[in-house]
């Protein structure tokens, strides 16, 4: 009966407020991709809009169509399926049926967007797909060009010791905007895990003071750099909660998705060992798709101190849109 009550009372509440929470997050890289919500069907087109369509010269007064064609460049967002068990008792699911808004509800819903967090990155960093579905184009792989290495320096930068964090952000800045991105727009991003801004803060305040006046500053907090708005997340590859391979029960295991390059043995001994990744990107090159079909059920354990379980589960999935407009820098912290 307890279980028929919150179906009856409580379910569709609680659901809707979760389905709003992720279709709403703002924050991590998800916040900062297009976003598309309440998809259905197997599969969602993304265009590549940055990737330009000859125009032809109009000769005579007459229009005609150019005997050559071309298409816009599709992408397709797969969705991929999400699920969280959490043990419980039946006094806070029954606290739902008062506050669908409750603490068990906050719980499914930051877990559900942790697995959300980390598919964006897979598929930052990972191979995009080619449309349409059916025409067996090969996997887009990330941009080599859009790779900032720990070694590279900018010029006058005479050896790696002066070679700071700060400077392969700039590198990374100049990539976009060889690129064509502008960054007046105010929708250019770099994610760094929190290790990585601490280095980056201690370059900034201490090492390359004259980057100072560059940079954002709010409470204390740099926020902006070269363009690049933060995004501080431990997600990303070599993070705390960097996404990681699924074993063949869908649990998740501790090998990464995305290693880190390690150091050859003949490397010299004041070589930088990469620890994270950097993701920097304008927004329109990350599509984030989240399916309506979001589940939310109740079930019991009778043989377990928590005699009951609340179930969720949601789809969701990414797609780089364009490799000129995202990459990403090897950080030695």
């Amino acid at each position: 009966m307890a279980t028929q009550d919150f179906k009856l009372i409580a379910e569709p509440k609680v659901a809707s407020n979760i389905r709003i929470a992720l279709n709403g997050v703002k924050e991590g890289i998800t916040g900062h991709t297009i976003m598309r919500v309440n998809q259905t069907g197997n599969e969602i087109i993304a265009l590549n809009m940055y990737k330009p369509i000859e125009a032809h010269r109009k000769i005579g007064l007459s229009p005609k169509t150019p005997e050559e064609t071309s298409e816009l460049e599709q992408r397709i967002i797969k969705p991929k399926a999400f699920h969280v068990s959490i043990p419980t008792d039946w006094e806070s699911i029954n606290e739902l049926n008062h506050n669908p808004r409750g603490p068990l509800s906050e719980v499914v819903t930051n877990s559900l967007k942790e697995a959300m967090e980390r598919e964006v990155v897979r598929s930052a960093f990972g191979p995009s797909i080619i449309g349409p579905y059916d025409a067996n184009e090969p996997p887009k792989e990330l941009d080599k060009n859009m790779i900032v290495k720990i070694g590279d320096r900018i010029p006058g930068r005479s050896s790696q010791f002066d070679n700071t964090t700060a400077d392969r952000l700039l590198l990374a800045a100049r990539n976009l905007q060889k690129n064509g991105v502008n960054f007046k727009n105010k929708s250019v991003y770099l994610a760094m895990t929190s290790d990585a801004y601490t280095t980056l803060f201690g370059d900034i305040r201490l090492i390359s003071k004259d980057y100072v006046q560059y940079a954002n500053w709010e409470n204390g907090i740099m926020t902006h750099f070269a363009g690049f708005e933060f995004v501080i997340t431990d997600f990303l590859p070599g993070g705390r909660k960097q996404p990681c391979e699924y074993d063949k029960e869908g649990k998740r295991t501790t090998t990464p998705s995305i290693p880190l390059p390690q150091l050859p043995k003949d490397a010299p001994k004041d070589a930088l060992q990469v620890k994270s990744y950097a993701l920097y990107w304008d927004k329109a090159a990350l599509e984030t798709a989240i399916w309506k079909n979001l589940e939310l059920q109740v079930g019991l354990r009778t043989e377990r101190s928590f005699s009951h379980l609340l179930y969720g589960s949601f789809q969701m999935g990414c797609v780089r849109t364009e490799e000129s407009r995202i990459g990403y820098i090897e950080m030695p912290a």
